[in-house]
């Protein structure tokens, strides 16, 4: 069992083992991480450390910093509302 202290390859490794897939953003609710997760709540803290080490594009990292704020403002509006 991976944990979350583990390096990003053993994380990944670990995934595979499970048939996890990690080609989609939100995959901890796919069944295998789920059930992996029953028995080890702490398993969800491979998933950030995945998400903390993964490689981004600069495309994609750019597309985010556009985006990102846009989203953040409409929900501080809907907040104050």
């Amino acid at each position: 069992m991976a944990h979350f202290y583990n390096s990003i390859e053993k994380i990944i490794s670990n995934f595979k083992k499970h048939n996890i897939d990690t080609s989609k953003p939100g995959f901890y609710d796919e069944p295998n991480f789920l059930k992996v997760e029953q028995n080890n709540p702490e398993y969800l803290n491979n998933y950030a450390r995945f998400v903390q080490e993964k490689k981004y594009s600069d495309e994609y990292l750019d597309k985010a910093r556009k985006v990102i704020p846009l989203i953040a403002d409409e929900l501080h509006k809907e907040l104050l509302r």
